[in-house]
């Protein structure tokens, strides 16, 4: 039996994530407000409230999100500058490693994103299972398997420019808080 052939137990099953996926990524990328509330009703997604970052969180903004899909979920979108950023899903985590559905569950999303999509990059790999990132229509899908204190992976779809600026805003305002700078000497 194929990784892509192996018994539904996950919940949701992974070819509803992809869908959910591809979706996001092939789909136009809201643009403001009312657009991102179409998409999140055409997807099924509920905005929830908003989650406080603390002072590192520079112009970004986390809200909690429901969805349609069934089993436990844990999912978050993000705003930068009032602008949407994206969603970020937490499917088959469990609060003990070495649980063999969640290293099937990575497995068989990656696999069918790579079908879709091409060989991801591996920004580093120090791990056992390094992320993989796949650039797509002016998106980032960041999939990340965790197994040291739990097991489950990380799944986000966000616009590769918004993350990127966040990201940069993010480190410049630590590095002024520590004392370092970006700046030339």
């Amino acid at each position: 039996m194929s990784i892509t052939e192996s018994p539904s137990d996950l919940v949701p099953v992974p070819s509803v994530i992809v869908a959910v996926v591809t979706d996001l990524v092939t789909g136009p990328w809201p643009a403001g407000e009312d657009e991102r509330e179409s998409l999140f009703k055409r997807l099924g997604f509920k905005s929830g409230a908003r989650v406080e970052l603390g002072r590192d969180a520079s112009g970004s903004e986390m809200f909690e999100l429901s969805t349609e899909l069934p089993g436990q979920l844990s999912a978050n979108w993000q705003a930068y500058h009032g602008k949407f950023m994206g969603v970020f899903f937490n499917p088959y985590s469990f609060i003990e490693p070495d649980v063999p559905a969640a290293h099937r569950g990575h497995d068989e999303i990656w696999h069918k994103l790579k079908g879709l999509y091409g060989q991801p990059t591996r920004p580093w790999n120090n791990e056992e299972v390094p992320p993989s990132i796949w650039k797509v229509n002016g998106r980032d899908i960041v999939m990340h398997y965790f197994n040291t204190l739990h097991s489950g992976m990380l799944l986000s779809i966000t616009d590769t420019a918004l993350s990127e600026a966040a990201e940069a805003e993010a480190q410049n305002d630590w590095a002024k808080r520590s004392g370092e700078t970006n700046e030339p000497a």
